[in-house]
């Protein structure tokens, strides 16, 4: 697979137990025949979901994955539902939805295996899908920078749904613990929403 290299650090030789562990990826690589969003910022390299499964899951020795929508392809999550059937009960998915969505759309993903929505919506939006999602269980995954964090706390706080911070929240080095952004994650850690 492009851009994936073995050895230490990819769980061999490194301390690291995956075995019964599981692994996120963001969808892009697992499908090219979807058409690629017209907003889209970053068009990633594609392999074979056989080929993740041979040089990731194989090497880091685990059965269970995390397959994202990206913002590859939109709202368009043909690729997420496709990769969570051919995985089966091992594998979960994040997807990328219209605020407008019904509640009939979120079973038919709920019954492909999805369980959470990557969102990067105004705040009217968010808390309105963050209800709508909570009756099936699943959490929400902000994808924002670092710095917008703060801003958005108390939106944070009062969603009824769990929260996931995309890329360990955006949190950049040297400064990352003295940071606004810190403050607001730690905040969201104490009180286990996130």
């Amino acid at each position: 697979m492009p851009g994936f290299r073995r050895g230490r650090g990819a769980g061999e030789g490194a301390g690291i137990s995956c075995s019964t562990g599981f692994l996120r990826l963001s969808c892009p690589r697992l499908r090219s025949a979807l058409p690629i969003s017209s907003q889209c910022a970053i068009k990633a390299g594609r392999c074979q979901l056989g080929d993740y499964r041979r040089e990731v899951q194989a090497v880091l020795r685990t059965t269970r994955a995390t397959f994202v929508t990206p913002s590859t392809y939109g709202t368009d999550n043909r690729c997420l539902t496709d990769a969570l059937a051919r995985c089966g009960k091992d594998a979960r998915g994040v997807a990328v939805v219209d605020p407008g969505i019904s509640n009939s759309e979120l079973q038919q993903l709920h019954d492909a295996g999805v369980r959470g929505v990557r969102v990067k919506l105004p705040k009217a939006e968010l808390v309105a899908l963050s209800n709508q999602i909570h009756e099936l269980g699943w959490h929400m995954e902000f994808y924002v920078p670092g710095e917008e964090l703060a801003d958005m706390e108390e939106t944070l706080m009062s969603l009824p749904t769990p929260i996931v911070l995309d890329h360990l929240a955006h949190l950049r080095e040297p400064h990352a613990l003295q940071s606004l952004a810190y403050g607001t994650v730690r905040r969201l850690l104490d009180t286990g929403h996130c």
